[in-house]
């Protein structure tokens, strides 16, 4: 498993489709000491060594595009000046080159990955990694690698039952508070994003 930040590239970038979404590395400094991020300071898959085998392998990479990136940003909302993220929607090149290379699935984010996977909601927030512990529970009980979204799509159904219930309040004329639709709806389409590359039926063999 990978979880940091993933590196996103202007649509117009000749060098989008080959490097979205591939890690950064702790070389970095963070956006303080360096605002941008150099070449050889993030893993793409360029990067990954053609010799090396890694039949049997398994990945989870949360970090923002690390999957793929759609042509139009689901978040546009938050930044509007970025609604169109690329010219086409396209799979990121490090989990195909894992899959090329050996491994059986990988599971990640499509467009910008949030935090909202990890802490709560609320004044008080904390984190909270039981999404991402009920995504790999089954992953290590031996269950197909088909069962790791089980948790992120559950909580997308719980959300979207939840706006759907404050739309219909709203149409009957109760009173709505607005700012429910930013609360749920971010981790929403953040949970609904995680998806798998590979085989749904690979098993890992725990001894």
């Amino acid at each position: 498993m990978a979880a940091g930040h993933g590196v996103s590239f202007a649509k117009d970038l000749v060098s989008q489709r080959e490097l979205q979404g591939a890690l950064v590395c702790q070389d970095w400094p963070g956006p303080l000491a360096a605002p941008l991020i150099h070449r050889e300071q993030y893993f793409a898959a360029e990067d990954l060594a053609r010799e090396i085998d890694l039949q049997g392998l398994v990945v989870f990479l949360f970090n923002c595009f690390g999957l793929g990136t759609p042509d139009r940003d689901d978040f546009y909302s938050l930044t509007p000046s970025a609604w169109r993220a690329a010219e086409m929607p396209f799979t990121a090149r490090l989990p195909q080159r894992l899959l090329q290379q050996g491994a059986l699935a990988v599971l990640g984010h499509v467009d910008r990955a949030w935090r909202t996977s990890f802490l709560t909601s609320g004044s008080g927030r904390a984190e909270d990694p039981s999404l991402f512990t009920e995504c790999l529970h089954p992953l290590m009980a031996g269950k197909p690698a088909g069962f790791s979204r089980e948790s992120f799509a559950a909580r997308w159904t719980g959300l979207s039952a939840l706006i759907t219930g404050r739309l219909q309040a709203e149409r009957r004329g109760e009173p709505v508070d607005l700012r429910d639709y930013s609360r749920l709806g971010l981790p929403a389409i953040d949970a609904r994003n995680y998806v798998l590359l590979g085989d749904p039926a690979t098993r890992l063999v725990v001894s």
